[in-house]
């Protein structure tokens, strides 16, 4: 109950910061920003004393700019229910503790970001470059670790590339040749020397990053689509393969062989997740969208 009437009076706030120093724009986004953190902080507050601050609240704004029109508004069914004690089961009273009170043309949201749109207050501010080095659809990008100069692309044309966004133009460093069918993933080693990929050609590569040369080339025991590939974190000599079999798979770069213990999933394993030490992975497949904990023994 609280919370839904903090969140009306913020709402009833926020209609009316139009009109608060309007000449001054930064000055109502910094208002209604520090309103929202004030309301959020004051929670010693019981209901009764909440429904009097937003009655006694609307009064005094009213009296300062005028009557504004606020039918369709959480705001005005609320001050309505505030009139009619004896109906318990309209207005502020039927508000679910929680519950998310918008109004019409979300001035709430609107007025936080300081801008007539939120669009307009989360645009792009236009395009840094553009890379056109594939010919067919980009499967996935990813930034080397802790580096925001190296973008790794990898694409349906067989092929992997590395990017320098930082130079001046942003440039392509290496293309990766090696697969003979659509590169559906790919991962950075923890520090950054080998990329691992995989393909629907059913293999999974190690590439050294020093002069891009391939180190190894691993084989799916069934000769299976692989759709995703990760290092383990920790130990950069192991990595972990999902196929379209629904077997996730562990594989020793050194040997090139894929250790025997399997744990099938079902379904597609498209893609796989681990903790920082590399002893939990989460999975997720295409049958029913979740992810499965597994836990490797050290």
């Amino acid at each position: 109950m609280t919370t839904a009437l903090q969140q009306q009076v913020f709402a009833l706030d926020a209609r009316y910061n139009a009109h608060r120093a309007p000449q001054s724009p930064n000055f109502r986004t910094l208002y209604i920003r520090r309103r929202s953190q004030l309301l959020r902080e004051a929670n010693s507050r019981s209901t009764e004393k909440w429904k009097q601050y937003l009655k006694i609240r609307s009064q005094l704004l009213q009296q300062r700019y005028g009557n504004l029109k606020l039918e369709h508004s959480s705001v005005s069914g609320s001050l309505a229910s505030l009139g009619n004690q004896s109906n318990e089961k309209s207005g502020i009273g039927s508000t679910p503790s929680g519950s998310v009170v918008p109004t019409k043309n979300a001035e709430a949201s609107k007025a936080l970001v300081g801008g007539t749109t939120i669009g307009e207050n989360y645009a792009f501010v236009g395009v840094h470059h553009i890379f056109d080095q594939h010919t067919q659809a980009v499967t996935m990008i990813k930034f080397a670790n802790n580096d925001k100069s190296r973008l790794c692309c990898s694409s349906l044309d067989h092929t992997l590339s590395i990017c320098d966004v930082s130079s001046n133009p942003p440039s392509v460093i290496s293309i990766l040749r090696g697969h003979t069918s659509a590169v559906s993933g790919f991962d950075w080693s923890v520090n950054n020397d080998s990329i691992v990929s995989c393909s629907l050609d059913g293999t999974a590569k190690v590439w050294k990053v020093e002069d891009y040369s391939c180190l190894r080339t691993l084989n799916d025991p069934n000769n299976a689509q692989i759709l995703c590939c990760i290092f383990q974190p920790t130990n950069n000599n192991l990595i972990l393969t999902g196929n379209n079999k629904g077997e996730l798979r562990i594989a020793n770069v050194s040997t090139g062989r894929f250790l025997k213990n399997v744990c099938k999933i079902g379904g597609q394993v498209l893609s796989i997740a681990s903790d920082t030490n590399g002893h939990v992975f989460w999975v997720g497949n295409d049958k029913v969208c979740f992810c499965l904990k597994i836990i490797i023994a050290s």
